[in-house]
């Protein structure tokens, strides 16, 4: 089994910013023949981040059961926070 060690520094963690990358952690696993993703999110913005997450998991996901040769399963999203900024109300 592979590992990928992250270097923390490297997603400027001690950098003070207010655009701090949302995405905690993904858990794939595979369960009754299927690969299922787990994403462990901090915050959800629904007009610029949400759309994006979605497709860009859901392009991660398959990719890595087209790799392993298995099919995609479900998708299970965990978020502490889901919002609108007062900028996107418009764009709904």
């Amino acid at each position: 089994m592979n590992f990928v060690l992250i270097n923390l520094r490297s997603d400027a963690y001690n950098r003070i910013t207010k655009d701090r990358a949302c995405n905690i952690s993904s858990l794939f696993l595979i369960r009754n023949g299927k690969l299922h993703l787990t994403q462990l999110t901090r915050s959800h913005d629904f007009v610029w981040g949400l759309p994006y997450n979605l497709m860009q998991f859901g392009y991660i996901t398959q990719a890595i059961a087209e790799r392993v040769g298995v099919p995609v399963g479900g998708v299970n999203w965990l978020s502490n926070s889901f919002h609108v900024y007062d900028k996107h109300w418009e764009d709904l």
